[in-house]
């Protein structure tokens, strides 16, 4: 799930660090070391690198369009017939630039409940991977701006952590998660108490039909909450407790279940960390293995076993976009070919069970789109 959807709240200790305000403030540079070329982008044109100056070192922000604009525009002449049917069938305005919100909302929801081999839904994945960037880099700045007070506290330590892009190579070990064990700033590791067998079940069982309700309140034999709009991470979690991993507060790792009684009968409603339910937080949160190691879904699919947690990133702008569970995984390369292309790929097939889009299929089958990112987007190995 990515962040611009829901908005989560996790409550940090206070940990006092001295900032010197001055360096909190955006610079460019001339030349973009991110590259567009021989993707699906490759006619959009990039901004300039954007950076954040934070507490007396430079850090890379998220790429952006050089007009969002005229961006959006190219978007909307490649890909017509897309957004006409996501228009038309819920009844939306034109897309324009005050309302990209909810058109992507929309098209999300439009891939996941109506169509999921509808035409587009790459090139509108990757737009917006990046089209959104323009928002994020603005809050990075409105958050630690020249105004800043000259003390921050450890939530915005943390909160920089969370939403600067992984390409910032920013240092867990400063920027993470407090431990109550040794007191230390650092990201965590998936316990070796994890179940395979156990998650396995799980996954198997609740890939295509949720284990949790969207109402609000929800009704009470739900364990879960259901994000119809991007489910990943949240699915991903309740494997991971299904497989042992208990549950912690701080570092911030939880989902709540609270009941009310109204009109003499129990309603509920839930709560969760952005670690539990974001993407882009969970893996940041559990942490990665050889991140600049696997662009293509041949190298990835060699490295991979089952019971693996797996990130991808769809342009390799930065930030996590989606999260699957390996489920299977053959034990020969075969060569699959994305159906209506003539692109072939040599990989080890894998199965993955994964929530909106809800399956628990192969790679190489039209259902799972994984393979279409390669070459383009980044995939990871969660620790």
């Amino acid at each position: 799930m990515k962040k611009w959807f829901i908005i989560l709240f996790t409550i940090f200790s206070i940990f006092i660090i001295n900032v010197n305000a001055k360096d909190l403030k955006k610079n460019t540079i001339e030349v973009n070391d991110f590259s567009l070329e021989n993707t699906i982008l490759s006619d959009f044109i990039l901004g300039e690198i954007e950076y954040v100056n934070f507490n007396g070192q430079r850090y890379k922000m998220y790429p952006v369009f050089s007009d969002q604009s005229e961006a959006l525009n190219l978007f909307k002449k490649k890909n017509t017939k897309f957004i006409d049917e996501v228009n038309t069938y819920y009844m939306l305005d034109d897309l324009a630039d005050n309302n990209w919100l909810l058109f992507a909302a929309n098209a999300r929801k439009y891939i996941n409940e109506v169509d999921n081999e509808v035409d587009g839904q790459l090139l509108f994945n990757c737009f917006f991977d990046i089209y959104e960037n323009r928002a994020q880099n603005d809050e990075i700045i409105e958050r630690f701006d020249a105004n800043t007070k000259s003390r921050v506290n450890k939530d915005m330590y943390a909160w920089f952590y969370y939403e600067m892009p992984y390409t910032a190579n920013l240092d867990p070990n400063l920027f993470g998660i407090y431990t109550e064990q040794n007191g230390n700033l650092q990201t965590m590791s998936i316990p070796s108490i994890f179940d395979v067998s156990d998650g396995l079940a799980y996954a198997n069982q609740y890939a295509i039909s949720p284990n949790g309700d969207s109402g609000s309140p929800t009704w009470p034999e739900y364990p879960y909450y259901y994000f119809s709009n991007g489910d990943c991470a949240n699915f991903a979690s309740q494997i991971l407790e299904a497989g042992g991993v208990t549950q912690a507060a701080n570092p911030g790792w939880w989902h709540r279940k609270t009941g009310t009684m109204v009109a003499g009968r129990v309603w509920y409603t839930h709560t969760h960390s952005a670690t539990w339910s974001m993407a882009d937080d969970f893996a940041k949160y559990w942490g990665v293995h050889e991140l600049n190691k696997y662009y293509g879904i041949e190298g990835f699919s060699a490295a991979l076993t089952v019971g693996s947690f797996i990130g991808l990133d769809h342009t390799g702008d930065g930030s996590f976009d989606h999260i699957g569970f390996v489920t299977a995984k053959k034990t020969y390369q075969s060569s699959y070919c994305i159906s209506g292309t003539n692109i072939c790929r040599t990989y080890y097939d894998f199965k993955i069970a994964q929530h909106t889009k809800n399956y628990n299929e192969w790679v190489s089958s039209n259902t799972n789109g994984w393979d279409t990112f390669s070459g383009s987007g980044r995939y990871v190995i969660i620790k």
